[in-house]
């Protein structure tokens, strides 16, 4: 009775661990962890490929993030540029060509795509169909997870990874219809740290050209 009482513990141990680990449980636990943030800025390499060009388009930045909506990404390296969304219009920022594109983003626009997936905003569960998944670069400590929009639109799957010390996102790869393939790895995160009021306040040169509800260079 003795060893049945063991075994039975070691049967329970392990389906509790299995159960923790599964894909939806993964994701529950990101989506409690984004809930409870406030703010958040990480390090962000972003990797992009495409049928169009023969090596992938590889930047870097830093990513800023403030509830309810406001984000900013910095791309530095040879062509620095900065995309901020607040109050629901996006900003596109190109300092070498002068110019500043302004955009009015729906509500519902915003919530689909990478900005609400990262900002806590997506219910991932009620978006997507949420299956495990496989893909070089995880290691121990990763959750993979493949999602696929329960709606059609021009993403097809999307691959998250999870870091399971955090339960925060540490890469996101988007694929869409045409074949195209966006990688963003975070890296570097500081959640819930007190950011400067004016981070999301763009101030540029007044010889910049404004250019307005301009679609094609959104982010």
């Amino acid at each position: 009775m003795k060893r049945l009482g063991i075994l039975l513990a070691v049967l329970s141990a392990s389906s509790f661990l299995a159960a923790q680990s599964s894909p939806a449980d993964s994701v529950a636990r990101l989506e409690q962890t984004l809930s409870r943030l406030t703010t958040f800025e990480a390090d962000f390499a972003e990797a992009v490929s495409s049928s169009s060009f023969s090596t992938p388009l590889r930047e870097k930045g830093r990513v800023y993030f403030q509830k309810p909506d406001l984000m900013r990404w910095d791309y530095t390296g040879l062509e620095p540029k900065t995309y901020i969304y607040k109050d629901g219009v996006f900003l596109s920022y190109f300092p070498e060509d002068k110019q500043l594109w302004r955009q009015k983003i729906p509500k519902e626009q915003y919530e689909g795509d990478i900005l609400a997936l990262v900002s806590g905003r997506a219910r991932i569960s009620e978006r997507y169909v949420i299956e495990a998944t496989h893909f070089p670069g995880g290691g121990p400590n990763q959750a993979q997870i493949k999602l696929t929009p329960r709606e059609q639109g021009e993403t097809s799957t999307i691959q998250l990874e999870i870091d399971r010390r955090s339960w925060m996102i540490g890469r996101i790869i988007i694929f869409d219809w045409s074949g195209s393939r966006t990688e963003f790895v975070f890296s570097r995160m500081k959640p819930d740290i007190v950011l400067p009021k004016d981070l999301f306040d763009l101030k540029v040169p007044p010889d910049t050209e404004i250019i307005e509800d301009e679609p094609s260079r959104k982010k």
